[in-house]
Parts: C-alpha cells; sequence; structure tokens
C-alpha cells in the first residue's frame, strides 16, 4: 500500500508532462517549472518525514512494496533539499543581475530576516502544540530554537520537532550571499570564487560545530545556483550544442561520484565528496528539464507554498502520532495521506499570518 503512494506521485508528475527531444525547453528555469520541481521535492520530503513517525511506530516493513519504498527514501536521504539550495542561489543571482545595487540594500531585510521571523512564528505554533499535547520540551532549548541553532527538541527516537537545521543552514547561505556582494566586486569569477570560498569555509565550520552531517553535506549546491546564473549566457549554449555527450558525461561522474562516497566514507573530510555528488545531481535534474517540461497546476501549487508546507508539516503528524497512535503503525499510507492533507491544507491558510517585509 505505501507503494501506491509512489506511483500516485508519478502519476501526478507525468501529468501534463512534455518531452522536447528535438529542440530545448526555453523555460527550464522560469518560475513555474522551478516550482514544479520544488513541489515534487517537496511532497517527496513530506512523504520521507512521515515514514520515521510509521518506522517508530514499530510498523513492520514485510512486503514486497514495503521493502522498496523504505529503500527508496534511504537513498534520497538529503537530496530531497538540494534543489531548494540550488535555485535560492540561482534565484539571487539573477535579482541580483537585474536590481544591482538596490537589491543588495533590501537584502537582509526581504530575504534574511523575513525568513527568520515567519519561522520563528512557527517555533511559537510548535511550542504551543508541545505544552498542549504533553510533549516534553525544554525551555532553554525552546528559546534557542528561535535562532534555528536547535529544534525545539528531540523525542526518544531523535526524531526532530522542527526541520531547523535548513532554515538556519539557508538563512547562512542568504549571509555569505549578502556579504559577498556587499564588497563590491565587480568582476563575476571574483564573485563567484569568493562565495564557493565562503561557502565551503561554512561546510568546514559546522563540520566541527554539528555532528550531523545533514547541517553541512548540501551547502555548495547553493553557490551553485549561483555560479549558473551568473555563467547562464555561456554555459547555456555549451550544454545545449553538446547535450547528449555531456549528459552522458554527467551521468558517469555521478555515478562515480556515488560509489567513491559509498568506499571513502572514512577518507571524506567535510563531506565535500557528498557535496560533489549532490551538485552533479543538481546538474543532472537542470539538464533533464531542458528536454522535459515538468509541470502542472498540482506542483506549481506546492512548490509555490514551500517555505509554510516544510515548516509546517511535522504539526500534524506530532498529533496523529500523539493522539492516534494506531493509526501511524497500522495504516501508515492513511496516516501519510492525512498528514499531507492537513499540512497542505495549513499551506493554504499561511498567507493570513505571513510577514511580510
Amino acid at each position: 500500500m505505501l507503494l501506491g503512494l509512489l506511483l500516485l506521485l508519478l502519476l501526478l508528475i507525468l501529468y501534463q508532462v512534455k518531452f522536447n527531444f528535438n529542440g530545448f525547453n526555453g523555460d527550464y528555469l522560469s518560475r513555474d517549472c522551478t516550482n514544479s520541481i520544488k513541489g515534487i521535492f517537496i511532497l517527496l520530503i513530506v512523504i520521507s518525514h512521515s515514514l520515521q513517525y510509521v518506522r517508530k511506530s514499530g510498523y513492520s516493513f514485510s512486503g514486497m512494496g514495503d521493502m522498496i519504498f523504505n529503500s527508496f527514501f534511504a537513498f534520497l536521504g538529503q537530496l530531497v533539499v538540494i534543489m531548494f539550495l540550488f535555485y535560492s542561489g540561482y534565484g539571487v543571482g539573477e535579482s541580483y543581475k537585474r536590481k544591482k545595487q538596490d537589491y543588495i540594500s533590501q537584502f537582509p531585510k526581504h530575504r534574511i530576516l523575513a525568513t527568520l521571523l515567519n519561522y520563528d512564528v512557527a517555533v511559537a505554533v510548535y511550542i504551543i502544540f508541545c505544552i498542549l499535547l504533553g510533549v516534553a520540551i525544554t525551555f532553554k532549548q525552546s528559546l534557542i530554537a528561535f535562532t534555528a541553532w536547535l529544534p525545539i527538541g528531540y523525542d526518544g527516537w531523535h526524531i526532530m520537532l522542527m526541520d531547523n537545521w535548513y532554515i538556519f543552514v539557508i538563512i547562512l547561505c542568504y549571509l555569505v550571499n549578502y556579504i559577498m556582494l556587499s564588497i563590491g566586486l565587480s568582476n563575476r569569477i571574483c564573485q563567484v570564487v569568493l562565495l564557493f570560498v565562503m561557502s565551503v569555509a561554512c561546510v568546514i565550520a559546522l563540520s566541527f560545530l554539528k555532528s550531523g552531517e545533514f547541517w553541512y553535506n548540501t551547502i555548495l549546491c547553493y553557490p551553485l545556483g549561483f555560479l549558473y546564473s551568473s555563467y547562464k549566457e555561456k554555459i547555456e549554449p555549451f550544454l545545449k550544442r553538446y547535450y547528449w555527450g555531456a549528459l552522458l558525461a554527467l551521468m558517469i561522474l555521478l555515478v562515480g561520484a556515488f560509489s567513491l562516497f559509498l568506499s571513502c566514507q572514512v577518507a571524506n573530510p567535510f563531506q565535500l565528496l557528498y557535496n560533489a555528488f549532490c551538485m552533479l545531481f543538481v546538474m543532472a535534474v537542470v539538464m533533464v528539464t531542458m528536454k522535459v517540461g515538468i509541470g502542472n497546476a498540482p506542483l506549481r501549487w506546492a512548490g509555490s507554498h514551500l517555505f509554510p508546507i516544510f515548516i509546517y508539516m511535522r504539526l500534524p503528524m506530532l498529533v496523529m502520532e500523539q493522539k492516534t497512535p494506531a493509526l501511524v503503525g497500522t495504516y501508515p499510507a492513511v496516516f501519510i495521506l492525512i498528514a499531507l492533507a492537513v499540512t497542505l491544507l495549513i499551506a493554504r491558510c499561511y498567507k493570513y499570518v505571513e510577514i511580510k517585509l
């Protein structure tokens, strides 16, 4: 039954899909297209995080379908967030090219502060629900949670009550990007190199400050997006001219990087190998979208409501875990569908509480 959820998602992805084998999609990095891709990955994240509660419930993944479902999400891991980082870096690059100094002056308020404040509203909501549900949280950790440095709390299975790490990382990426742009470098090469150097420094720093690799093993996808924006007029013609050869080479590198990552777990300082694998995966998705137009209203809607879906998706999961534990462990597919439906409803109402600066 769980495998059926993936099949439903596959059908949604294929709905209104367009193949362009004789040419290229000119809108592959448009807002509609990128929102559709983000919609796919945010739905995968909701299912993946729901699965954590299913595992915790003691559900037995016994059938072939269940095993395929479980293995698929185990493989995905951090790949579910890398397109968000890439498109964020690309979006900042495109906005900077259009607005220059005006964009830089408004950057701290519109990108950094707005993200943090809306996250803090969610923290307050989760704290209230934890109190109402009797979930154990500490005052100190809850207070620090408003900085996104720590989650509100962990339960005995180490399931975060909020996915704070990504908010901290994206704000960190925005901050590094703002510092780089504020320096006033006019040379694009210097801008991109400095952004990558500062991003690598963040990876190294977080590897010492945080125990979880997920804090830093995807960060370099953000400067990759800015690089793509900066040199789009050179990268696009090259990829289009040598498309099939470039795609084949990319796939070989992708498989090689992943194999090397699996065999070099010990000799992989700062997870730079996995960062490289993620960047290659991002470029594979970008190249596929140059030929395959994935986009429909449901996916675009989900992608355009990325923030509330990502931040509030654990709320219905938490409530059902506390109030209907039998449902989670006995009918996991039903649990996931209910959690998804409630999350989408929350996202639909989010505009009424969103802080806009």
